[in-house]
């Protein structure tokens, strides 16, 4: 088990610094730029859903809110999208390939 906290609706992800996004042979990828990162043997390989996703770890915005954005982009039901969208960004984060950083502002804990 990892020590990453799992997604909360109210936490907020931003992507790390360490990858970037790359589109080789038609197939869109997260390549590892530095520290132990840079030692995987695998790249994180990205659909389309987990681009759009990506492309939103801004650190601003609300899973809730990323979920209900892909919720009306790929048609499908807000709950199947925030559970799918959890499970990704918790891969990620076990990843080292984003981070917490916290509720968005003026959103409350309970």
């Amino acid at each position: 088990m990892s020590d990453t906290p799992a997604p909360g609706v109210q936490r907020r992800f931003e992507r790390s610094d360490q990858a970037v996004r790359r589109v080789i042979a038609g197939q869109i990828l997260l390549v590892p730029i530095r520290g132990r990162l840079a030692q995987l043997q695998q790249m994180f390989v990205l659909d389309a859903v987990g681009d759009f996703i990506w492309s939103r770890l801004e650190g601003t915005r609300e899973l809730e809110a990323i979920a209900d954005e892909i919720a009306e982009a790929f048609e499908v039901r807000p709950e199947v999208a925030l559970g799918d969208l959890r499970e990704f960004v918790e891969r990620l984060c076990e990843a080292g390939l984003a981070s917490a950083v916290g509720p968005a502002p003026g959103s409350t804990s309970g």
